[in-house]
């Protein structure tokens, strides 16, 4: 979702657009990064400092801090602080005495990272959870509180609120082509990005819903719902289907005579083709 939100400038309660945050490590030492991309400016690596501490065996300890030089240097200063408080002296690697930590820093073996590789997971089930949540906010708006707190809406209500296992939420949830898009938007302005959500009828009753045309983020969703609950609550709410912009706002309904329309169109182009010759 943090990728879809940056593309389309979408910030969270905060306010602010989130950052990227990926798991990446040098392609040269293999040291391990986090790669931070922000909305707006260029990509952050950061490597926390690495300090690997050994005993010799006259009881004296040995180690050696990777990192930048800042973070290198203060390191040292507070291991010489230690060592001074206990009455003990540090040793550069060539049993010299260390006088100057930057004159020490500046003779050490520089390691420069200029490649990276990043590691990318994408877990489905919070997606799905968040998708199925906006499908049963959209069926309750719909059908109403007659299907919201009956027994066919239990399946999508613990779903939605979170009491589900994965597995339950996995079968709820189905894909569906991206072209479902430009049947129901038809020539809504911002088609290609606007987020769509819609009620599809059928022996199997299904949610569509679409965020910013994106793939990841269309999926049908399944509502058990009886034939009377169905009509009852279409007619009363006399809508079967929104859209909004990407960052939210000018939502736009789909009512019962509209959406039977698209439909209709469709089925006509499909048979005549756009000039309407057979």
């Amino acid at each position: 979702m943090t990728i879809v939100r940056q593309k389309f400038g979408m910030p969270g309660y905060s306010g602010k657009i989130p950052e990227l945050v990926l798991p990446a490590s040098s392609m040269q030492t293999g040291t391990a990064f986090e790669m931070r991309i922000p909305h707006v400016g260029d990509i952050i690596y950061h490597a926390p400092p690495q300090v690997t501490s050994s005993m010799d065996d006259d009881g004296n300890e040995r180690f050696s801090v990777r990192g930048t030089r800042k973070q290198v240097e203060a390191i040292v200063r507070s291991k010489q602080a230690k060592a001074k408080r206990q009455g003990r002296r540090m040793l550069n690697p060539d049993g010299s005495a260390l006088t100057s930590i930057e004159d020490s820093i500046a003779a050490a073996v520089p390691e420069d990272t200029t490649e990276f590789k990043a590691r990318f997971t994408y877990n489905e089930i919070p997606v799905w959870r968040g998708l199925i949540k906006i499908a049963f906010n959209f069926a309750h708006v719909i059908l109403g509180d007659q299907w919201t707190f009956s027994q066919q809406a239990e399946p999508l209500r613990n779903a939605a609120l979170g009491r589900s296992d994965n597995e339950s939420v996995a079968a709820l949830v189905s894909g569906i082509r991206i072209e479902i898009r430009d049947l129901l938007l038809r020539d809504e302005r911002d088609k290609p990005t606007r987020h769509l959500i819609a009620i599809m009828p059928g022996e199997q009753s299904r949610i569509i819903v679409s965020l910013a045309g994106e793939e990841l983020l269309t999926v049908a969703v399944r509502i058990d719902v009886t034939t009377r609950q169905l009509e009852d609550g279409l007619m009363a709410s006399n809508r079967m289907m929104v859209s909004t912009l990407p960052k939210g706002g000018n939502p736009t309904w789909g009512s019962l005579a509209d959406f039977a329309a698209r439909l209709v169109a469709d089925d006509y182009h499909a048979v005549h083709g756009s000039e309407g010759q057979p």
